[in-house]
């Protein structure tokens, strides 16, 4: 999604009230810090420069969020709509009456609704219609709603159970996004008052010099003027990262490895040679495994609802992740030869010693050999199943968008050592008699 210019109209009252504070922080600690005109000015400049990218990201993090929530309310609203009239349109309809007036989802259900009753060029008129909400709304969740609804109009059919996974993968989906927010919203707030606590240690110095040795003045030293602007810079310029770094998409689908990468890599864990390469590419490719699996596994339980386990694996193939697709090959390849086997199941992926992916696997086996016991029973297996492998996936996911917050908090302790270690410096000079 493209982000508009922001507008000096729209902007929200938390918004004007976080800029008001950085401008009064960044005044208060140059006057603090003893720094002079040429430093001040300096300052104001560098925040006046990043003032338009901290105003959009503060936009864009508020824009996300309220995506995100469009997004959960409009999947679960309607897929149940649809559980109730069976019928596209009058879910859509009925989804539309229940969102909120002002989203920018609910126009466009009115664009899709319209186009997929008036518009009779189209061949593809439902998939095309549904595009429509899916290119702002580009989710895989998103999408899985659509491809499942849109199947379910085609073919007919009880949609409870395919309703029932879906609703539960978007239910575990939204509570580990919401507390992976709540997180980002800790480590922002904990290295913004890191960076106060470190301004507040670095204004004792001229302070304290102030009120016992007034002749020491170590501030009038051009590095002491420098290394205090430059404090102050660095901590605007790292609070405008941590804006940028917080203000993501919610919605947006995992970054994986193409499909060529995934390939090479598949190819290298599988191969007679092992060496440190194997274990490098085993590592990266285990990983990335980790976060899609439980999107195949998804579309693989949907299929599972009108087909047997040997046709839904193979109708998932073209939904499938591009880092499951080489090991998918494989597995469709080996049920080819012992449908009714259990290798083929054991063999998927087990180099990578990822115990939810055998569990799954196993579990599929049991339904393929009809030992899962009746309807009911196999349906309760799956939703626990795509409970523990989405829950999984996303925490995995999360930490490591989480991972360069990590870093960042770091960041104000190491640059006020070296700010303290400048004054104590010059301190030192001024004892031994030397100017600097």
């Amino acid at each position: 999604m493209k982000y508009r210019r922001v507008n000096v109209k729209n902007i929200s009252k938390s918004t004007i009230i976080a800029v008001l504070c950085l401008v009064a922080v960044t005044g208060l600690f140059t006057r603090l810090l003893k720094i002079r005109a040429a430093g001040v000015i300096g300052c104001v400049m560098f925040l006046a420069a990043l003032l338009p990218f901290i105003l959009k990201y503060l936009d864009k993090a508020k824009c996300e969020k309220r995506r995100f929530g469009d997004t959960c309310l409009y999947i679960e609203q309607l897929l149940y709509a649809f559980q109730n009239r069976e019928k596209l349109i009058d879910a859509l309809e009925e989804t539309w009456s229940v969102l909120p007036d002002k989203s920018r989802i609910k126009e466009l259900i009115s664009d899709a609704t319209d186009h997929i009753l008036y518009d009779y060029r189209d061949e593809a008129v439902i998939e095309n219609g549904l595009k429509l909400i899916e290119k702002e709304y580009d989710s895989a969740r998103v999408r899985s709603a659509h491809r499942f609804i849109t199947s379910m109009e085609q073919l007919g059919g009880n949609p409870a159970s395919g309703v029932a996974i879906l609703q539960k993968d978007r239910a575990v989906w939204q509570k580990q996004t919401a507390a992976f927010q709540e997180k980002c919203k800790s480590w922002l707030r904990n290295t913004v008052i890191a960076m106060l606590v470190t301004l507040v240690m670095c204004s004792f110095t001229p302070a304290v010099i102030s009120l016992n040795i007034p002749d020491m003045s170590i501030w009038n030293s051009p590095v002491y003027q420098v290394s205090s602007a430059v404090i102050i810079i660095a901590f605007i310029a790292l609070y405008t990262v941590l804006l940028k770094k917080t203000s993501v998409s919610w919605i947006g689908d995992k970054k994986s490895l193409g499909y060529e990468e995934a390939l090479r890599l598949h190819k290298r864990v599988t191969g007679e040679k092992h060496d440190l390469g194997r274990k490098v590419a085993l590592r990266r490719l285990k990983k990335e495994i980790i976060k899609s699996f439980s999107d195949w596994f998804i579309a693989v339980s949907i299929e599972l609802q009108s087909n047997n386990v040997r046709v839904a694996i193979q109708n998932s193939y073209d939904k499938a992740p591009d880092t499951i697709k080489p090991a998918l090959a494989d597995l469709i390849d080996d049920l080819s030869i012992a449908p009714e086997e259990a290798w083929p199941y054991k063999k998927f992926l087990n180099e990578y010693e990822i115990p939810e992916v055998s569990a799954a696997m196993g579990m599929l086996f049991a339904i393929s050999n009809g030992n899962g016991h009746d309807s009911n029973v196999q349906l309760e297996e799956i939703l626990n199943r795509n409970t523990e492998i989405t829950a999984t996936s996303e925490e995995l996911y999360n930490e490591d968008r989480l991972g360069g917050l990590y870093g960042l908090f770091l960041l104000p302790a190491l640059i006020g050592a070296g700010k303290m270690l400048t004054d104590m410096t010059l301190i030192l000079f001024y004892f031994l008699g030397m100017s600097f």
